[in-house]
């Protein structure tokens, strides 16, 4: 019986979405990596991104500028945080080139973490970029719904230096999987998908960025038939019935 257990706890962690969270600075003096809450690097803004098609797929991709004021180059190791794994086509670049990462263990609420480096010039600003996809599983709300969810872990983003200038979360989801939900966003309307926008200015990443979505199921489906039908042949019935008393 424990043996069955612990394979089902398995099996539910391997369908657990891998949730993304803002770059966090660290410091590798001590020998363990710990937070660089001392860093003078500025993650002044930020753009990320989910597209959401029909089966079920996130894109994801994550735009952050780091910008270094200081008159000196500062070089930098930066974990990138998830929860529960990471995704296994995750890639990383600054500007046009590539950046490699390792996997490593992160204790920050997290785990695991990819670990790269990078350098900025003196008084000057790079871009890093970031990508990857995870599957978005519906669960049941309710009889006749779905709910989806997708989350991003923005609190990290405070231990830069200073506030974010910009930061903007857009969420595309395919119609296909939408009936209604979205709310708190600006949401716009395209061919294929539901756009949810928000955007903050000056802002001290203190909470989740969080987006949550409907979507009636097959069984809700039949059942915006099967009432009104049953609805109209009742008022046949009791019209019949009526008449008949009357006649």
């Amino acid at each position: 019986m424990k043996k069955m257990v612990v394979l089902v706890l398995f099996l539910c962690s391997l369908l657990l979405q891998p949730v993304h969270a803002n770059p966090v600075p660290v410091s590798e003096s001590s020998g363990t990596p710990t937070i660089d809450g001392d860093t003078p690097v500025i993650l002044q803004h930020e753009n990320v991104t989910y597209v959401v098609d029909e089966s079920h797929r996130a894109n994801v991709t994550a735009v952050y500028h780091l910008r270094n004021p200081t008159m000196e180059e500062c070089n930098l190791t930066i974990m990138l945080p998830f929860r529960e794994r990471m995704p296994d086509d995750l890639a990383v670049w600054q500007g046009n080139v590539t950046v490699n990462h390792t996997l490593v263990p992160f204790n920050l609420s997290f785990s695991p973490a990819a670990r790269f480096s990078c350098s900025i010039p003196a008084n000057d600003t790079t871009e890093i970029t970031t990508t990857y996809s995870l599957w978005i599983a519906e669960v049941i709300h309710n009889v006749v719904t779905y709910r989806y969810e997708c989350t991003y872990i923005a609190g990290t983003g405070r231990h830069w230096n200073g506030s974010i200038a910009e930061a903007r979360f857009t969420f595309k989801v395919a119609k296909d999987l939408y009936s209604h939900g979205l709310s708190g966003y600006d949401v716009t309307e395209t061919t294929r998908y539901m756009v949810a926008r928000a955007t903050y200015h000056n802002w001290t990443a203190d909470r989740d960025i969080d987006v949550v979505w409907y979507n009636v199921n097959a069984y809700g489906k039949a059942l915006l038939i099967v009432v009104p039908v049953s609805l109209i042949v009742a008022a046949v019935l009791v019209i019949r019935l009526v008449r008949k008393k009357t006649a």
